[in-house]
């Protein structure tokens, strides 16, 4: 079962149209906060003290909240406060098919208990599908250190929908790098992304120190930070990162090679990009010897 977001879950009830959706996903976008405006909002930080930490990421790899902490601005209480209310984005949609008089505040709450019921059960489908891949310990922390490293690239949400046991074609990926990872067995990392996602990330590296790197080498870049992350909550690993490629497209064929060699894992993700639309992405965990 394939998770679904808010707005694609009242489409498939019939409760709202895409377009209704859609300018929803709008007015959503357009009431977004940034983590640091939502920390001044709060009244938990000055605006010098936003504008010091934002100045940090030029060359700290950190979130803002804990760019903050060391700082000493916040707390780890007031980081998981913050971090709750960007997480209940899909309330504020929600609101928004209220204030367009598409459902009334009785529906909302309604239909909201409804998709709690089923991401939960989404949710405990995954977790027992990933239980039984092949290296789950590594798999795991690849799905972790991407959901830390996406917000730090352009893309404001990652989540886990579904997850495969063999190569599965996914529409709208236009970009897919591999990255070798040598332990005691050699495997190899996949991360799949589409054009718009990549775009995201590619102009938050140009921001900082990858300034003019190309599409290619920016997911590169940006797939062996995600398994450097993973690397490190893995702690005493004898994994060593070796080396990578790129390729335009779905990354399909490769994929099919993978699971000629031996066990293969595929992980579907869904992106939240900074307007609120979603896009397609993957991860993939294969053995190769």
């Amino acid at each position: 079962m394939a998770a679904l977001y808010l707005g694609e879950f009242l489409v498939t009830l019939g409760e709202v149209t895409s377009a209704e959706v859609d300018r929803a996903l709008a007015r959503q976008g357009q009431s977004r906060l940034r983590f640091g405006d939502r920390a001044m909002r709060a009244g938990l930080m000055t605006e010098e003290q936003v504008n010091q930490v934002r100045a940090c990421q030029d060359t700290d790899e950190r979130l803002f909240g804990e760019i903050a902490i060391t700082l000493g601005f916040i707390n780890r209480g007031d980081v998981i406060m913050l971090q709750e209310a960007q997480d209940s984005d899909h309330v504020l949609l929600g609101d928004a098919l209220v204030h367009d008089g598409v459902l009334t505040e009785l529906q909302l709450a309604a239909l909201l208990s409804s998709y709690a019921d089923y991401r939960s059960q989404v949710e405990r489908n995954v977790a027992s599908q990933l239980a039984q891949a092949p290296h789950p310990a590594v798999l795991n922390a690849l799905i972790q250190s991407a959901r830390l490293m996406f917000p730090r690239h352009g893309v404001i949400g990652c989540r886990v929908v579904d997850v495969h046991m063999a190569p599965h074609a996914t529409s709208g990926i236009h970009w897919t790098a591999f990255q070798g990872l040598q332990g005691d067995v050699r495997i190899a990392a996949g991360l799949g992304i589409s054009e718009r996602a990549l775009g995201s990330i590619t102009r938050t590296a140009g921001r900082r120190k990858n300034q003019g790197a190309g599409p290619g080498a920016t997911l590169s870049s940006f797939l062996r930070l995600v398994c450097e992350g993973a690397l490190g909550r893995l702690g005493g690993t004898s994994f060593r990162l070796e080396g990578s490629e790129v390729s335009a497209g779905d990354g399909f064929r490769q994929l099919v090679e993978f699971i000629a060699l031996r066990e293969y894992t595929q992980v579907t993700l869904k992106l939240a990009l900074s307007d609120g639309a979603p896009a397609p992405a993957f991860l993939s965990l294969a053995t190769i010897r």
